[in-house]
């Protein structure tokens, strides 16, 4: 059971997931496989060293040391259509970025307050 760093978020300018503030900077996105407990799948904004810890045709990167600044479960709806692979789009908004994440028949969302 591995985490799976599967993007790499930037910021010039403070934002906010719930309450939590993240300040500029650099941050691996995580996603943590449900647990021995079965507390389920989490997704963690990990503020992690400038620079691209990701790899061309690695899916399975190592997780870059960081500091947890928010980690949370994460719960995916099934969508009617399979994408062949990982999607990540970002909806900027006037008070917010949102966030959509797809795999597979499912997806996820989350929303970053500016």
């Amino acid at each position: 059971r591995r985490s799976w760093p599967f993007a790499r978020m930037e910021t010039r300018k403070a934002l906010r997931i719930e309450k939590t503030p993240v300040p500029a900077g650099n941050y691996a996105l995580v996603f943590h496989p449900n647990t021995p407990n079965d507390e389920g799948m989490s997704f963690e904004v990990r503020k992690i060293a400038p620079g691209e810890f990701l790899q061309a045709g690695n899916v399975m990167t190592r997780t870059p040391e960081g500091e947890t600044l928010w980690r949370e479960p994460v719960a995916f709806d099934t969508t009617e259509q399979t994408v062949p692979t990982l999607e990540i789009e970002v909806h900027p908004e006037a008070s917010a970025v949102r966030l959509k994440i797809r795999y597979g028949n499912r997806a996820t969302q989350t929303v970053f307050a500016r």
